[in-house]
Parts: structure tokens; C-alpha cells; sequence
């Protein structure tokens, strides 16, 4: 999808409406508003891990270091980064607990965020402990 996607075409509910039904079938408009949201957070994302500009030729060392970076910056990103690691140690047997310990270790060696200190990990029944 480039620039000339009909999704992206004339701003306004009408248009997207049509557009999303033509190419989404009856569920249409929700999928299209999914995917509206998502593919334009996924470009704001782009654009701040790499300074404003889309680039595909970082190495990976620079692609790392814009991720830190932008999960240090923002804490509810941090925070799903967090919750995401974290299911699947429960999916795989582990208790809520183990789990958030263990991820908050891990986004504290490898991204320098202290998730201890949120309010979402405070708000643990076992946190308080």
C-alpha cells in the first residue's frame, strides 16, 4: 500500500465507508478503521524509532537502539512491550507473577526501563508484598 491507497484517498467518513465495503465485504467499516489505525500508528512509529525519516537500510545495532529509545520514551509502549513478553511465559504454564517478574527483569537488562515503578505494576495484588 503506497501513497495512492483507496483507504487514504479523500478523507471523510462517506468515502472510507465505501471504499472499506468494496474491499472488506460487510464488515467493512470495522476492519477498515482497524486498519486505518494500525497502518498509520505503525508509520508514526517508523518515522520516531528513525529520527522522522522512514529508512530500511539500518543495521541492526541502530535499529535496536531506536527501539530502546522510543520504549524509554513513551511509557504505555514500555508498557506493552511488557505485557506482550509476559503471555507467553503464562501460556506456557508459568504464574502471573513468575511472568511479570521475569519480563520486568528483562525490559530492565535489555531496554533500561524499571517497570517496577509504573502504576499498572503497582496495581498487582502481589506487588504490594
Amino acid at each position: 500500500m503506497g501513497r495512492d491507497h483507496p483507504l487514504d484517498a479523500a478523507p471523510g467518513p462517506a468515502n472510507t465507508r465505501q471504499v472499506a465495503s468494496e474491499r472488506f465485504g460487510s464488515r467493512g467499516w470495522r476492519v477498515a478503521a482497524r486498519h486505518w489505525y494500525t497502518r498509520k500508528r505503525r508509520l508514526a512509529c517508523n518515522q520516531l524509532l528513525c529520527g522522522g525519516e522512514l529508512r530500511v537500510d539500518m543495521t541492526t545495532k541502530e535499529a535496536f537502539e531506536a527501539l530502546k529509545k522510543a520504549i524509554q520514551a513513551d511509557h504505555s509502549y514500555a508498557w506493552s512491550w511488557h505485557c506482550n513478553v509476559a503471555m507467553p511465559f503464562q501460556d506456557e504454564g508459568g504464574s502471573h507473577e513468575q511472568a511479570n517478574r521475569a519480563v520486568a527483569r528483562f525490559m530492565q537488562t535489555a531496554f533500561d526501563v524499571d517497570v517496577t515503578t509504573f502504576d499498572e505494576w503497582k496495581a498487582f495484588p502481589w506487588a504490594k508484598v
